[in-house]
C-alpha cells in the first residue's frame, strides 16, 4: 500500500471503499463507517445504496448504518436521498428511521 494512502483518515478510506467492485468490501465497509458514527459517511453511504439497487440486504444495512451515524444535516439529506430508493423495504426502513429519530 502506498505510503500517500496510509496517511490519508481511515474514514476516508472506508468512504472510497463503498466504490469497491466486491460487495464483502462495501459490506465491510458500511458497517464500519455506521460504527465510527460520523456524519460526513452519510451521504456516501446513501449514494452507495443508489449505486447498487438491486442489493437490498446492501441497502438495508446502509439505512441501519446512517441510522447510527449522529444527528447532522448531512445524515437527514441522506436519508431523504434514500427515500426514493427502488426497493420497497429499503424504503420502509428509511421511514422507520427517520420516525425514530
Amino acid at each position: 500500500m502506498p505510503a500517500v494512502w496510509q496517511r490519508r483518515p481511515y474514514t476516508e478510506r472506508l468512504i472510497h471503499a463503498l466504490r469497491h467492485p466486491v460487495s464483502e468490501v462495501r459490506m465491510g465497509a458500511i458497517i464500519s463507517l455506521g460504527n465510527r458514527r460520523e456524519p460526513q459517511a452519510a451521504v456516501p453511504l446513501a449514494e452507495c445504496a443508489l449505486a447498487h439497487p438491486v442489493d437490498v440486504v446492501q441497502a438495508l444495512a446502509i439505512v441501519e448504518a446512517i441510522h447510527n451515524i449522529q444527528p447532522s444535516p448531512e445524515r437527514d439529506r441522506a436519508l431523504t436521498l434514500l427515500a426514493d430508493h427502488p426497493a420497497r423495504a429499503v424504503r420502509r426502513a428509511v421511514v422507520r428511521a427517520l420516525e425514530a429519530t
